[in-house]
């Protein structure tokens, strides 16, 4: 039977990839209490790539990490457009009238990377091998049941490992809960106020004039 254990927060996020790590981030830095987990044992062991737009970029930069990134990925400052073998159109991202006109491709383990040794900065620990498995909301605030899981080993000859529940964590009282998640999923795309974070953009976001930079030929 596993052991249980609570715990509270103000707020919790679920899922430690860029998104909930950036968020995790931001929260931390407007002063308000954040558990971050996830239910993988790492970050991201394959290298997915991601295309960091001008306003990713800004964001990175508002928490320290632009210029690492910038150092450790591929910028692209002109994307051209084919149909079979003829060029039909270009386009000019590097003459955006942004602080970094151009994306930047980069493996998704590096981006995390970068995110938890921020997050360490400021004494944050992912919490791996961590799974929301229940949620309950009363009164304005949120309970969250979470399983803690570890490695078993089983069978004869040749081992055979899998994820058991070791222990249930039952964070409770996560008053900002509600609040984020109306911030996050509003139907206009709202940002999340305390972090300055448009979920729904995070990697994707370009403020782009397309008549303007948009070149046809």
């Amino acid at each position: 039977m596993p052991n249980k254990v609570k715990t509270s927060s103000e707020v919790l996020v679920v899922g430690a990839g860029p998104v909930g790590m950036f968020t995790a981030l931001r929260l931390a830095e407007c002063g308000i209490g954040v558990q971050l987990i996830d239910q993988e044992s790492r970050t991201a062991g394959h290298s997915y790539a991601c295309a960091l737009h001008p306003r990713t970029l800004q964001m990175l930069d508002e928490v320290g990490l632009a210029r690492d990134a910038i150092k450790l990925g591929h910028r692209i400052e002109t994307a051209a457009f084919y149909e079979s073998a003829l060029h039909r159109a270009e386009l000019k991202l590097s003459l955006l009238p942004v602080e970094f006109p151009f994306v930047l491709v980069l493996q998704q383990n590096i981006l995390e990377d970068l995110l938890a040794r921020k997050l360490k900065e400021r004494a944050i620990d992912v919490h791996w091998n961590h799974q929301l498995t229940d949620l309950t909301m009363k009164n304005g605030s949120a309970t969250a049941t979470i399983n803690e899981l570890a490695m078993e080993g089983k069978g004869y000859g040749v081992p055979d490992f899998e994820m058991a529940v070791k222990k249930l964590c039952r964070p409770a009282q996560i008053s900002w809960w509600a609040r984020m998640a109306k911030a996050l999923w509003s139907d206009n795309g709202s940002t999340l106020t305390a972090s300055g974070l448009a979920s729904r953009s995070f990697l994707w976001f370009m403020n782009l004039k397309r008549r303007q930079f948009f070149r046809r030929r």
